[in-house]
């Protein structure tokens, strides 16, 4: 996991946004998935932040609304 997270530094643009935010139309939240876990976190002002990490297999969007909205 700690080296798909290193490769944020170059292009964390061309990861896939959030699928359970882009239903609302929330873009700026992004991902990664690596075997079980989403890492989860947003760009601003070329800037990286982890959002949360957590186990793919749980239903995050109650979760997830709480952090993000």
């Amino acid at each position: 996991m700690k080296e798909e997270s290193k490769k944020l530094y170059f292009m964390p643009e061309r990861k896939r946004v959030v699928p359970e935010l882009k239903a609302l139309g929330i873009t700026k939240y992004r991902e990664i998935v690596y075997k079980k876990w989403r890492i989860i976190f947003k760009i601003e002002n070329r800037a990286i932040y982890v959002i949360m990490v957590i186990d793919s297999r749980r239903d995050i969007k109650d979760l997830l609304f709480q952090r993000v909205l």
